[in-house]
């Protein structure tokens, strides 16, 4: 009875976080467990607002336990992963009009950017006696960004004739 544990976990492709805060809130504990500090630390809410443009793909899960050892020892600890990937496609054609008869330019673009966000919070409050307490707190988080991108172009005469063109 003095022991909880939690998980929650969540995948899509959909173009939304998928957790509202009421959700997260409710993962960790209740609101007074996240103002009282346990287990949470203070290095805010893994929850993505905008989550930006293109095809977005989320994933995310944690895990939280709390345990009360004797009347002495309260044990908070967690664990948050969160990953979003917004893949950005653009096809851009176009044509210029000039004197000499012009000629087409067809551009292709690909944007990968990719984020991957860790937490761990380990809350450990100990009451030596009925005036001290020993409150132990540890945090780490650790992210990772990755961004790749890729286009190529091509300019061709009005009869179709291959006028330049490049990869970058």
């Amino acid at each position: 009875s003095k022991t909880q544990l939690s998980a929650i976990g969540m995948a899509n492709n959909v173009n939304k976080q998928g957790f509202s805060f009421r959700e997260y809130i409710s993962f960790m504990g209740g609101l007074g467990s996240l103002n009282s500090g346990g287990g949470r630390g203070d290095s805010g809410l893994p929850i993505a607002n905008g989550l930006g443009d293109g095809f977005v793909t989320t994933k995310a899960g944690g895990l939280n336990y709390n345990v009360e050892i004797g009347k002495k020892v309260d044990i908070n600890s967690s664990y948050f992963f969160n990953s979003i990937t917004n893949d950005i496609q653009q096809v851009v054609n176009r044509q210029t009009l000039i004197e000499e008869g012009g000629f087409n330019t067809t551009q292709v673009a690909e944007l990968i950017n990719q984020n991957k966000n860790h937490r761990l919070n380990s809350r450990i409050e100990s009451k030596l006696d009925s005036s001290q307490q020993l409150i132990t707190t540890i945090a780490a988080g650790w992210n990772d960004g990755n961004s790749t991108s890729q286009s190529n172009s091509s300019n061709l005469s009005e009869g179709n004739q291959f006028i330049s063109g490049g990869d970058y």
